[in-house]
């Protein structure tokens, strides 16, 4: 939603640019905005705000839709904003992982194949988009099976945490299968491979958080 308003303020502001403008030669869009980031500081700083959430919404589309190709592209541009808000253990590992990655392809090409057909993912629903990443799906196993407690000192104890290993995915599953035949799972449609946020309701929601805060910037702006 704020890149969503941000961008919206940024077109806006340039709209205004164009109708005022006197000179002949009219600004491109992006001249444009390399020019008011040396002019104004906090320009500048919305202008670099909104270029990380961009990543960051890539990097989930990445994940969604199962694209490697563009999954090692925006790992590559996150990499230096990284060092540069001092994300010390992502600073380290991300760019291994990435060259990892890169050369994956020349190393173990029967390995890139698989992840190229979606293997870095995980598919748990037929929806389109709603992939996610291998880790995310382990929590989400995880917090099923938990429920409403916790497994505190779970890791201290060995023999525990192989108990867990073993039976976790297993209560996960079975815990999936009772929500789908009980009809407890939120579903938009039986059969319906639409994504969740493509329903209405959401997208008027949507709508309206974003034209809220945009009059709420515009209210503090003047």
């Amino acid at each position: 939603m704020t890149a969503a308003v941000l961008y919206s303020l940024l077109t806006q502001a340039y709209d205004e640019y164009k109708q005022t403008e006197t000179f002949e030669e009219v600004l491109s869009f992006s001249d444009w905005c390399r020019t008011k980031t040396k002019a104004s500081p906090q320009f500048h700083f919305w202008y670099m705000t909104i270029q990380l959430e961009l990543l960051y919404l890539v990097f989930l589309r990445s994940l969604h839709t199962s694209c490697l190709p563009l999954y090692l592209d925006v790992l590559q541009k996150l990499t230096p904003w990284f060092f540069a808000l001092d994300h010390v253990n992502y600073s380290r590992w991300v760019p291994v992982h990435t060259h990892d990655m890169l050369t994956l392809k020349k190393r173990l090409p029967q390995n890139y194949a698989h992840l190229l057909n979606g293997g870095f993912k995980v598919q748990k629903t037929a929806k389109v988009s709603s992939a996610i990443a291998i880790d995310h799906a382990h929590e989400k196993n995880n917090a099923m099976a938990k429920g409403d407690g916790e497994a505190v000192g779970l890791t201290e104890n060995p023999a525990a945490l192989r108990r867990w290993m073993i039976s976790g995915p297993e209560v996960a599953r079975l815990i999936a299968e009772f929500e789908a035949s009980s009809g407890t799972e939120e579903r938009m449609k039986p059969g319906s491979t639409k994504h969740h946020e493509e329903a209405k309701s959401t997208q008027l929601s949507f709508t309206k958080d974003v034209k809220d805060l945009i009059l709420v910037i515009d209210e503090y702006q003047y």
